[in-house]
């Protein structure tokens, strides 16, 4: 079923890539970037007559240098957590809503200073974590129940994936538990704790947890440390010591690496007045 799924988001890129082929640079005020995907997720319906959007691999400094010598030297603009950059304006048509913006932008996600910077006055020894974000909540977790693993393995792994967590993904389709659609990233790592590496034991621990919260509400404090030692134990089972878990995590990670794009390019359409 994890092989078949992997396939499937395959054939998604490919499809995604055949489309980006269909475009005429003639509807462009700007040529398509060599070997992007069409980004159909990030232009809102009401915007498709006026723009296209496009992934491509490539940091965003081969991207601006690509457009540079294409259409001229672009300015720098910061919009939110993300960097960008915009051409000139080229044509202003009936199209532009932004006139003075009309042409190519392209983005990355990626901050100007390492996230990690924030634990900077924090002491660093081997038993902290340098970076948390939910792409690794499950090595948090096999940090502390492997025995042959710490939080310096945690960290090496952060060091090794940190660009994952600031990258873009295409939707995957899959919705989650609160029916919001999940992009590819999220739905890798749905599909490993529905595999049943974690599942099970995660399911308990929520039940548990609601339950220790009721009795702390209630005052049973001596119930409530029976519970957690309870919990921790099943936990510990649930793992069983085996350290190929961590491996098969990060084969997730590995996975989740062939889909992300570092740079997003917005072109408007070329509409005459």
């Amino acid at each position: 079923m994890k092989c078949l799924f992997a396939f499937l988001l395959c054939s998604i890129f490919s499809v995604s890539g055949l489309n980006t082929l269909a475009f005429a640079s003639a509807e462009l005020v700007a040529p398509v970037y060599p070997d992007s995907v069409k980004a159909v997720d990030k232009i809102p319906d009401y915007l498709s007559d006026y723009a296209f959007a496009f992934y491509t691999f490539d940091p965003i400094e081969k991207v601006l240098d690509f457009y540079e010598n294409e259409l001229g030297s672009m300015e720098e603009l910061r919009e939110g957590n993300e960097y960008s950059y915009t051409v000139k304006k080229i044509r202003v048509g009936k199209a532009a809503l932004r006139p003075d913006r009309l042409g190519v932008t392209i983005k990355t996600k990626k901050p100007a200073e390492d996230p990690r910077e924030q634990y900077a006055e924090i002491e660093q020894d081997m038993q902290m974590a340098s970076f948390r974000h939910d792409y690794f909540s499950p090595l948090e977790y096999l940090v502390a129940q492997l025995s042959e693993r710490d939080w310096d393995d945690y960290n090496k792994a952060v060091e090794r994936f940190i660009h994952l967590t600031w990258s873009y993904y295409t939707d995957s389709g899959k919705m989650d538990s609160r029916g919001r659609t999940m992009n590819l990233a999220q739905a890798l790592i749905e599909d490993y704790h529905q595999s049943g590496s974690m599942e099970g034991a995660a399911d308990s621990t929520e039940e548990m947890a609601a339950r220790m919260e009721d009795l702390m509400q209630q005052g049973r404090i001596a119930e409530v440390q029976a519970l957690a030692q309870q919990m921790h134990q099943q936990m510990t089972q649930a793992i069983e010591d085996d350290d190929s878990k961590w491996g098969e995590y990060l084969s997730v990670l590995e996975e989740i690496e062939k889909h992300a794009y570092k740079t997003l390019i917005t072109i408007h359409r070329d509409v005459q007045e």
